[in-house]
């Protein structure tokens, strides 16, 4: 039982609306709602591997981009996009796409290898999983308005130092999620 579910001798008083005698009205969550509110590390683990698969493919789809633009002499792109995007593209591919992919997939299979139910901070890893995405999003626009690292604008460009800080900050807090999962669900499930 969760500590928000109330005990089942007590029950809520009916709303307002509602006729005395009538049990109150619940639906079911929908799949977003269950998806945006899970502490599962399943669910965590593939918001994160989902995510990070879409990043890394637009990630790569730009560095293709940028290689076209070098092969036929700067025809895809102006001088300063092509810059831009070459200065960027590594760090998308780091931060947007691999260490997220490899968080995602460890935290789907960690806490089974070990035989935890769970991660020892779940709402702190959807914390991380749901900053991240954020981050990653408004990273990817700040490149795209010529911002972040060689772009022009500089309030753009400082919003994009800001997206690649919660990024490092997001990444950070699943690496210790995953970590302490480790250290300590994995000691305490085999002593048992």
């Amino acid at each position: 039982m969760a500590l928000t579910e109330s005990p089942p001798e007590i029950t809520a008083a009916p709303a307002v609306d509602e006729p005395i005698g009538e049990t109150p009205r619940t639906s079911e969550p929908t799949a977003l709602e269950r998806v945006l509110g899970s502490g599962q590390h399943a669910v965590i683990g593939r918001v994160f591997v989902a995510g990070s698969l879409l990043f890394l493919l637009a990630a790569l789809v730009i560095s293709a981009l940028g290689d076209l633009d070098e092969a036929t002499d700067h025809g895809v792109f102006e001088p300063d996009a092509a810059a831009r995007l070459f200065a960027n593209h590594q760090i998308a591919l780091l931060l947007v796409g691999i260490l997220p992919l490899l968080i995602g997939i460890a935290f789907c299979v960690v806490p089974k290898q070990i035989g935890s139910p769970s991660l020892a901070f779940p709402r702190a890893a959807a914390a991380a999983a749901w900053t991240w995405l954020g981050s990653a999003i408004v990273f990817v626009v700040a490149v795209a308005a010529d911002g972040s690292y060689g772009g022009e604008s500089t309030e753009v460009a400082r919003l994009g130092n800001v997206a690649v800080g919660g990024l490092i900050v997001a990444l950070s807090l699943a690496t210790i999620c995953l970590a302490v999962t480790v250290l300590t669900l994995a000691a305490r499930h085999r002593h048992r």
